[in-house]
């Protein structure tokens, strides 16, 4: 069932071949932006009414390759398996929206008359994976919960290396910050050791 604003209706739903399946999962696992499913299939059929047509645990999953015309029988990459039951039993993406962007907010902190100079980071992002930062001041620790969140070029933008932090309104003294670790996939994750602000 494809979702939508109306929520999931009757006719916004498609078939695809299964032999018993007992688990799936999306992910785009060849990285070409497209989303794919994977079906972890326990038993193939068989037919009763037809002598040596009889239903196996020694079967295929199947892997059906997204792309721009959908989901295909056509397109998918059969998998030998022997009845296996489940995936991995955990659904990738973040449990909010399964999206593939994790957030982090900081405690936050009061840095009084000094003002933030610059911000830096330590992290491994292997696989394709990333880490981006955000901050936001304010003038009290409650009016934190209402700043924007900003990047190096203001609203909507994000630090993705190291750097100079410019100059926020004079009048804040509470300061926190936002990592975003993304995933290209679900499998891979970025590990964010520490983050420091520098303040002048």
């Amino acid at each position: 069932f494809l979702g939508g604003p109306d929520g999931f209706p009757a006719e916004s739903m498609f078939t695809l071949p299964t032999s018993s399946g007992a688990g799936s999962m999306v992910a785009d696992f060849n990285h070409d932006g497209y989303a794919d499913i994977l079906f972890i299939c326990h038993r193939s059929e068989g037919d009763p009414d037809r002598i040596g047509q009889f239903g196996d645990h020694v079967t295929d999953s199947f892997l059906y390759w997204g792309g721009p015309q959908g989901f295909q029988m056509k397109n998918r990459l059969e998998i030998p398996a022997r009845g296996p039951h489940f995936d991995s039993v955990v659904d990738l993406g973040n449990i909010y929206d399964r999206g593939l962007e994790f957030d982090y907010i900081s405690s936050t902190h009061h840095y009084g008359r000094r003002s933030p100079k610059n911000i830096t980071w330590r992290a491994e992002t292997p696989h394709g994976s990333s880490v981006r930062l955000q901050i936001r001041t304010a003038a009290s620790e409650a009016g934190l919960q209402n700043a924007a969140w900003i990047g190096p070029a203001g609203l909507g933008t994000y630090y993705e290396r190291p750097s100079r932090i410019g100059s926020p309104d004079p009048s804040h003294s509470w300061i926190q910050y936002r990592a975003v670790l993304a995933t290209p996939n679900g499998a891979g994750s970025p590990i964010l050791d520490d983050v420091t602000v520098v303040f002048r």
